[in-house]
């Protein structure tokens, strides 16, 4: 489906002069690899992303 996205977020804090950047990828070129399979509804729950992290 083609879409439009941001490729990186910066976010700036002007008082304390401090900012942030989301996104930024490696230099290195890599493909992105995915395997296919479809997240099971349990996986978006607490309990679910808990077991998920182990």
């Amino acid at each position: 489906m083609p879409g439009v996205f941001s490729v990186i977020n910066v976010f700036h804090d002007l008082v304390s002069k401090r900012y942030h950047v989301m996104g930024l990828e490696n230099e290195v070129k890599t493909d992105a690899k995915y395997n296919g399979e479809i997240a099971k509804d349990g996986l978006f729950t607490p309990s679910g992303f808990k077991r998920f992290m182990r």
